[in-house]
């Protein structure tokens, strides 16, 4: 019998030979984009020579060499496999948009403890993308290696999940899309990813050209609660505490409901003279959209290095986009965690030094990231972590919690760590 070469094979002899029929629809969209020209080799990712180098520009330990090297062999036995890992190849890095794996092969069926592995080393195959990429940018390679070492922070956070295997989920594949897309820079500077982009909104930033304070705005329209928090559209207004924010704009001045630093919006309307405040952070200006990556804990140590870096290098490589803040949405950002956590929470000590505002109604759910198994149960949720028993107690004893959102301008950038949006 002559097997069939994988240039040629359709998604369904693909998805059929692997007994994945079900995938069809999810695997099907642009398979026809991403077939390989007759004679091709296999897939860079796959080649034992070129994966033991991927691994380690990731920051993988040595000893992943062989588990790696023997699920690749295995793939490459099977015409259907290295085809559909040429489809994963081509969406997270070819396509112009981010691609969706909702409903992907599991492939337990086909490689069984190794099924994990699989996107794993679709995900090491991220290298030589982002390398060009970078190149191009003029992105130094320290740098790019940085950022690569998120492969290795994304297959350590499924370790933690599955009791120490390797590999990576399938759906995680989609953020590395980010790193080599046409347009984007997006980068690891130490502890911290940023992301250059225009600022997604939440709040109007006006700073005091004598005195330098600097005061955030509520958008306008937003539904709060009485404790300054955001309200869900589908809360109910029954006790009359929630209020909406306005903000108005004129030639001479600029009204609305002031946000403290600790998260918090005011019911009262404050008024600032234009002629004394400048606006100095609105969509869209340009941001360094700040992401946390799993794992390597977030000391002040290195909380101040990785922002310490920001000036320097986005003045040196992207002047003429530079950021005008630091910027990001986070549950990590929650005002209701300075009640959760103990004061000297390495989590406290960065909300003490952001200016925070609020992002998001409230939840009774845990937050992904750290309760990971969905649908969330506080009975069942596990409480083998000081953050995840904080979040179990506060929640079982009948509080929500909410998303929230943060800046750092980056003139202030160089005395972050002083606490310099907080007094008193």
């Amino acid at each position: 019998m002559v097997m069939q070469h994988e240039s040629d094979m359709t998604p369904e002899q693909v998805l059929s030979a692997l007994d994945e029929a079900a995938c069809l629809e999810a695997v099907r969209p642009n398979w026809a984009r991403s077939r390989p020209e007759p004679g091709a080799g296999i897939p860079e990712f796959l080649d034992p020579a070129r994966i033991v180098g991927f691994r380690e520009y990731c920051g993988f330990p040595a000893e992943t060499d062989a588990p790696l090297v023997a699920a690749a062999r295995r793939i490459v036995r099977d015409p259907a496999l290295v085809r559909l890992a040429r489809q994963v190849e081509w969406l997270v890095y070819e396509a112009d948009q981010k691609p969706e794996f909702k409903g992907w092969p599991s492939l337990r069926k086909a490689l069984g403890m190794d099924a994990p592995v699989f996107y794993l080393l679709v995900g090491l195959g991220v290298v030589p993308h982002v390398r060009r990429h970078h190149r191009a940018l003029g992105i130094p390679d320290p740098v790019t290696r940085e950022t690569c070492f998120n492969v290795r922070c994304f297959s350590d956070s499924f370790a933690m999940q599955h009791q120490g295997q390797l590999g990576m989920p399938a759906g995680i594949l989609a953020w590395l899309h980010h790193y080599v897309a046409d347009k984007n820079v997006y980068v690891r500077l130490g502890r911290f990813d940023f992301w250059l982009k225009p600022f997604y909104g939440g709040a109007h930033v006006y700073r005091n050209q004598q005195t330098r304070e600097v005061l955030a705005l509520a958008e306008h329209g937003k539904r709060f609660a009485s404790d300054g928090l955001m309200v869900g559209t589908g809360t109910a207004e029954e006790s009359g505490e929630i209020w909406t924010s306005v903000l108005e704009r004129d030639a001479r001045c600029v009204r609305g409901h002031p946000v403290t630093p600790d998260g918090r919006a005011e019911r009262g309307v404050r008024e600032l003279p234009l002629a004394a405040w400048e606006c100095v952070l609105e969509v869209p200006m340009p941001i360094a959209d700040m992401h946390i990556p799993f794992g390597g804990g977030m000391t002040p140590e290195v909380c101040k290095e990785s922002f310490g870096r920001i000036g320097p290098f986005f003045r040196k490589h992207f002047p003429e986009q530079f950021p005008v803040a630091v910027a990001s949405r986070s549950w990590m950002f929650s005002p209701e965690l300075d009640r959760m956590l103990p004061p000297e929470s390495n989590l406290i000590w960065l909300q003490h030094n952001i200016y925070m505002y609020p992002h998001g109604g409230a939840s009774r759910e845990g937050p992904g990231h750290i309760f990971p198994k969905r649908p969330f149960d506080v009975e069942t949720a596990p409480r083998n972590t000081s953050l995840r028993r904080a979040f179990v107690d506060y929640i079982q004893a009948g509080n929500a919690w909410h998303h929230g959102a943060m800046f750092v301008l980056t003139d202030d950038l160089p005395r972050f760590g002083a606490g310099l949006y907080h007094h008193g």
